[in-house]
């Protein structure tokens, strides 16, 4: 338990750097270009998808059957391809802290607020390793799909064992989109870290990949 607890300890003050709470920047580009191939892609019924956000985060040290987890609310700010100027909100995400050397485990679910309140939704697993600067801070990256929704996004973690997560260790149940997102799927990858500022360090993520049938 000792171990646990220092293990823990080690990882709050880590994540806590990745996790510090920033003033979104005004300005943040739209991401809006198209080449042929995403033309292409668009007569398939597949269109691209990319949207950046900046955010906002709040959560607490919490320890299931004495594992050292961080359970965090995010909020993120930014732009997106069919969204607009948008925010992403997570309700709920879990990282699993594991030992100096060992890369964290995160999941959670995720929903993408267009401009005109037009709801997106998806659930997402990764992983979070040290980034070489500023020290303290974290890079992180993993995937998502469209259209689905951790049943139990802490009883998915648990199952995982402090490992990349797979799909035979979560209950995933369908949660359509609303307006013009009702009926789409999808799938992609997220990644993100620490990014120098004119206002100093901050932390952001990307998201890319296709919506199918938006």
């Amino acid at each position: 338990m000792k171990k646990s607890l220092f293990f823990g300890m080690v990882g709050l003050i880590s994540m806590l750097f990745l996790f510090t709470s920033c003033t979104v920047e005004e300005g943040i580009p739209p991401v809006t270009s198209i080449d042929d191939t995403e033309l292409t892609e668009r007569a398939n019924g597949e269109t691209p998808f990319k949207a950046y956000y900046v955010n906002e985060v709040s959560g607490e040290m919490i320890f299931p059957n004495g594992i050292p987890m961080l359970a965090l609310n995010i909020l993120g700010k930014g732009n997106g391809t069919h969204l607009g100027k948008s925010e992403m909100i997570v309700p709920i995400s879990y990282v699993w802290l594991n030992p100096p050397g060992q890369n964290s485990i995160q999941n959670g679910n995720v929903t993408f607020k267009a401009a005109n309140g037009d709801e997106l939704y998806a659930y997402f697993s990764g992983i979070a390793w040290p980034a070489e600067y500023p020290p303290g801070n974290f890079n992180f990256s993993g995937s998502f799909v469209f259209g689905k929704w951790l049943a139990d996004p802490l009883a998915c973690m648990l199952n995982g064992g402090g490992q990349e997560i797979g799909l035979e260790d979560c209950d995933l149940i369908v949660k359509d989109g609303t307006g013009r997102f009702a009926g789409a799927t999808g799938y992609g990858t997220y990644y993100g870290g620490p990014v120098e500022t004119s206002e100093g360090w901050k932390k952001d993520i990307t998201w890319e990949g296709v919506l199918i049938d938006p």
